[in-house]
């Protein structure tokens, strides 16, 4: 009878035990429609960029360029590039009459997505590859990585088949590996 209570206990602690990394891409998995949505047409690099993080918008082949410098928590505008105004996007008019309430309205909005990141322990963010047919690329704290896909027919890049031929497949539009290669 000990035996039995020792082995069930052994089991129960095992399976309590799941690998954090499958878990966060399940968890992501499992939100995809709202991650899909709130990222979409965007990118939020953080890792690797000192203090800085850079917000990039696409539309119509065009990028706009938003850094901001990390204080303490609080979101500094630094610079911009901007392509196209109004940022459909992000929803704002650049406005030269109120560079503070637009900066604000920018600060804001990176708070926000770095806000949803840390929930899914994201660091970065990509749909800079969408020419390539990849709607997003999410890079997890984990270092595992995901690839949200709308359409397999619109990856028109070979070396991303190969990549994607790598990857472990959720469904058909999304995959994810443990490492990035």
């Amino acid at each position: 009878m000990k035996f039995f209570g020792l082995t069930f206990l052994l089991i129960c602690v095992i399976s309590s035990c799941k690998d954090p990394a499958a878990t966060e891409i399940r968890n992501i998995y499992d939100n995809r429609q709202n991650i899909a949505a709130i990222f979409s047409q965007k990118s939020v690099f953080r890792k690797n960029t000192g203090n800085n993080v850079f917000l990039y918008t696409y539309k119509s082949g065009m990028r706009n360029e938003y850094v901001f410098t990390l204080n303490a928590g609080d979101a500094m505008f630094f610079r911009e590039k901007v392509l196209f105004n109004p940022d459909s996007v992000l929803g704002l008019i650049k406005n030269e009459k109120d560079k503070g309430a637009y900066q604000k309205q920018l600060a804001d909005a990176l708070k926000f997505y770095l806000s949803k990141m840390d929930v899914f322990n994201i660091s970065d963010v990509s749909s800079e590859f969408y020419k390539q047919g990849i709607d997003l690329k999410i890079y997890m704290k984990n270092k595992s990585v995901i690839l949200y896909i709308s359409n397999r027919n619109n990856v028109n890049n070979v070396q991303w088949d190969n990549y994607i031929a790598t990857m472990n497949k959720l469904d058909q539009n999304w995959y994810y590996s443990m490492i990035d290669k």
